[in-house]
């Protein structure tokens, strides 16, 4: 935990250190790179592709969607430097403080169902994990399923078949093609592991959305937020730094 990067004021986890820590855990996310201006976003832009989603790069910015921190398809390289322009004005007119980091090209995930899987550390008994329907109106969907961890792949099916998202994915009255539940299942009881193992360290976690695939059932995150305790963090930084410090210093002994 040490070695990640995170925001010292609100504890939230960078982007890339979010993408790494959870691909540890099997949770893989959408094909993206981060650049840190409109010129490298168009000289990169060959590799991720259009259609595009660009979104602002802050750890300042823990929901990008509020602060108008995201726009979807994006289908050349004029509109990509339109679309970074009229991002860093919607994120300066919203948090006028907020440090921008860079901008993610992501690919375009079109097509898939948006779902949400999170946590939330509940001492003494471990973590709530909770799966339901995501996107933006997930809060007024209210449609989920909370368990506390740890979440095996069996009971991840027993509380996604407890959701109106699952049993459409299920293929209720054939609304939508019935789709392979068991990647989404793998990806909830990944992150139970993930947050058994930094129950100590790591305060909540909201993956939203999580797209899948119809029938393929294919998953990947597209926004991740990390909120680690920052207490627990600056020790263990401390501690490295005096363990390194400690190393230096036995070294020049030694000399």
């Amino acid at each position: 935990l040490a070695a990640l990067r995170f925001n010292t004021d609100s504890g939230v986890l960078d982007r890339h250190s979010s993408a790494d820590l959870l691909r540890e855990y099997g949770i893989p996310h959408v094909a993206s790179i981060v650049v840190e201006s409109e010129e490298e976003a168009i000289a990169r832009s060959d590799e991720i592709g259009f259609p595009m989603a660009v979104k602002v790069v802050s750890t300042d910015i823990p929901h990008r969607s509020e602060a108008g921190g995201v726009i979807v398809g994006i289908e050349d390289s004029q509109a990509l430097g339109k679309a970074i322009e009229k991002i860093s004005t919607n994120v300066m007119n919203h948090s006028p403080h907020a440090v921008i980091q860079g901008f993610e090209l992501q690919q375009d995930v079109s097509g898939c169902l948006e779902l949400m899987v999170g946590f939330t550390r509940a001492q003494p008994l471990g973590s709530l994990i909770v799966v339901g329907t995501g996107g933006t109106t997930a809060e007024l969907e209210a449609d989920c399923a909370l368990r506390l961890s740890p979440v095996s792949v069996e009971d991840a099916f027993e509380m996604i078949a407890g959701t109106k998202i699952g049993k459409l994915l299920s293929g209720y009255r054939q609304l939508l093609p019935d789709t392979d539940l068991k990647p989404l299942a793998k990806l909830v009881s990944g992150l139970s592991m993930l947050a058994d193992d930094y129950r100590d360290s790591l305060v909540a976690c909201d993956l939203n959305p999580v797209m899948v695939q119809k029938k393929t059932g294919r998953v990947c995150t597209v926004d991740t937020l990390i909120i680690i305790d920052r207490d627990t963090a600056e020790r263990e930084q401390d501690d490295n730094t005096n363990k390194l410090r400690s190393t230096t210093d036995t070294a020049r002994v030694e000399k």
